[in-house]
């Protein structure tokens, strides 16, 4: 049996299958480096701030979830199943 390789640069010309695991380590990265980016953009902000306004933040994000919560009535929309 052939054993799969991940698409790498270079070898998009040519015909390689994409095994799972490839796909999951590429979602994986690129997650891993959205969060990356994302918190150290955050922590900066989020220093010189006093409890009394993170605390306001942390409701006006609470405030925020609990909109779409009441549009559906507290039931969760039923997801398709992936395969």
């Amino acid at each position: 049996m052939r054993a799969r390789k991940c698409i790498r640069a270079g070898q998009l010309s040519q015909k390689v299958t994409r095994s799972p695991s490839c796909v999951i380590a590429a979602h994986s990265l690129v997650r891993l480096a959205y969060l990356a980016v994302t918190q150290t953009f955050a922590t900066p902000r989020l220093l010189p701030m006093t409890d009394r306004e993170k605390d306001a933040e942390i409701l006006a994000l609470r405030h925020q979830l609990s909109i779409p919560q009441r549009q559906l009535d507290g039931k969760r929309p039923a997801s398709k199943p992936r395969g």
